[in-house]
Protein backbone atom coordinates (compact mmCIF):
# COMPACT_ATOMS: atom_id res chain seq x y z
CA UNK A 1 0.00 0.00 0.00
CA UNK A 2 1.33 3.48 -1.33
CA UNK A 3 2.19 6.14 1.52
CA UNK A 4 -0.65 8.95 2.33
CA UNK A 5 0.67 12.02 3.47
CA UNK A 6 -1.84 14.93 4.44
CA UNK A 7 -5.28 14.82 6.24
CA UNK A 8 -5.88 11.20 7.16
CA UNK A 9 -9.25 12.39 8.38
CA UNK A 10 -11.68 15.38 9.13
CA UNK A 11 -15.22 15.14 11.01
CA UNK A 12 -17.82 18.36 11.66
CA UNK A 13 -20.51 15.66 13.53
CA UNK A 14 -23.43 16.86 15.24
CA UNK A 15 -23.84 17.63 18.53
CA UNK A 16 -23.23 14.68 20.99
CA UNK A 17 -22.41 12.09 18.97
CA UNK A 18 -19.50 9.77 19.05
CA UNK A 19 -18.01 10.27 15.42
CA UNK A 20 -14.98 8.72 13.79
CA UNK A 21 -12.36 10.87 12.81
CA UNK A 22 -9.63 7.70 11.37
CA UNK A 23 -9.09 4.44 11.33
CA UNK A 24 -5.82 2.87 10.57
CA UNK A 25 -6.26 0.28 8.05
CA UNK A 26 -5.29 -3.15 8.39
CA UNK A 27 -1.73 -3.77 7.72
CA UNK A 28 -1.08 -0.26 8.15
CA UNK A 29 0.04 2.56 11.16
CA UNK A 30 -0.08 6.64 11.23
CA UNK A 31 1.31 9.05 13.04
CA UNK A 32 -1.64 11.99 12.67
CA UNK A 33 -1.25 15.96 14.78
CA UNK A 34 -5.30 16.17 15.24
CA UNK A 35 -6.59 19.93 15.46
CA UNK A 36 -10.12 20.24 17.11
CA UNK A 37 -11.90 23.35 16.14
CA UNK A 38 -14.78 25.21 17.86
CA UNK A 39 -16.38 27.38 14.98
CA UNK A 40 -18.87 28.74 16.93
CA UNK A 41 -19.53 32.06 19.06
CA UNK A 42 -20.19 29.55 22.58
CA UNK A 43 -18.05 27.85 24.67
CA UNK A 44 -18.23 23.90 24.55
CA UNK A 45 -17.15 20.62 25.56
CA UNK A 46 -15.04 18.22 23.57
CA UNK A 47 -13.83 14.41 23.68
CA UNK A 48 -10.94 12.66 21.99
CA UNK A 49 -10.35 8.99 22.41
CA UNK A 50 -7.91 6.59 21.19
CA UNK A 51 -9.79 3.09 20.50
CA UNK A 52 -8.21 -0.51 19.92
CA UNK A 53 -10.91 -1.26 17.77
CA UNK A 54 -13.57 0.83 16.07
CA UNK A 55 -15.42 3.53 17.89
CA UNK A 56 -18.21 1.40 18.93
CA UNK A 57 -15.74 -0.66 21.53
CA UNK A 58 -14.90 2.68 22.96
CA UNK A 59 -14.20 2.28 26.73
CA UNK A 60 -13.68 4.76 29.96
CA UNK A 61 -9.90 3.89 29.85
CA UNK A 62 -9.68 5.13 26.02
CA UNK A 63 -10.54 8.72 26.69
CA UNK A 64 -7.94 11.20 26.22
CA UNK A 65 -9.72 14.13 27.00
CA UNK A 66 -13.96 14.03 28.69
CA UNK A 67 -15.92 16.74 28.67
CA UNK A 68 -12.84 19.24 27.89
CA UNK A 69 -13.47 22.68 27.48
CA UNK A 70 -12.93 24.05 23.79
CA UNK A 71 -13.40 27.71 23.99
CA UNK A 72 -15.66 30.00 21.22
CA UNK A 73 -13.70 30.81 17.92
CA UNK A 74 -10.61 28.30 19.22
CA UNK A 75 -8.66 25.87 17.74
CA UNK A 76 -6.94 23.43 19.89
CA UNK A 77 -4.08 21.62 18.20
CA UNK A 78 -2.85 18.20 19.91
CA UNK A 79 0.34 16.52 20.15
CA UNK A 80 1.00 14.13 17.15
CA UNK A 81 -1.10 10.50 18.15
CA UNK A 82 0.68 6.98 17.10
CA UNK A 83 -2.45 4.94 15.56
CA UNK A 84 -1.94 1.10 15.11
CA UNK A 85 -3.65 -0.87 12.22
CA UNK A 86 -7.58 -1.04 13.22
CA UNK A 87 -7.17 1.94 16.02
CA UNK A 88 -9.61 4.55 15.95
CA UNK A 89 -9.98 8.13 17.09
CA UNK A 90 -12.94 9.15 18.26
CA UNK A 91 -14.27 12.77 18.70
CA UNK A 92 -17.22 13.95 20.21
CA UNK A 93 -18.50 17.46 20.83
CA UNK A 94 -21.49 19.56 23.06
CA UNK A 95 -21.74 21.72 19.71
CA UNK A 96 -22.86 21.39 16.29
CA UNK A 97 -20.05 23.75 15.71
CA UNK A 98 -17.33 22.22 16.09
CA UNK A 99 -14.96 20.15 13.67
CA UNK A 100 -11.42 18.04 14.00
CA UNK A 101 -8.92 16.93 11.71
CA UNK A 102 -6.14 14.59 11.41
CA UNK A 103 -2.76 15.51 9.31
CA UNK A 104 -0.27 13.07 9.60
CA UNK A 105 1.37 9.69 7.42
CA UNK A 106 -0.64 6.76 7.07
CA UNK A 107 2.51 4.03 6.33
CA UNK A 108 2.66 -0.07 5.62
CA UNK A 109 2.81 -1.41 9.28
Amino acid sequence: MAEIHGRLGAAAPSANTDTSLYQAPAGTKATAKVTLCNRGATDTTMRLAYVPGAIAGVASADYLYYDAPLPANSSLPLDALTIAAGHSLLVRFGSASCSASAIGIQEDA
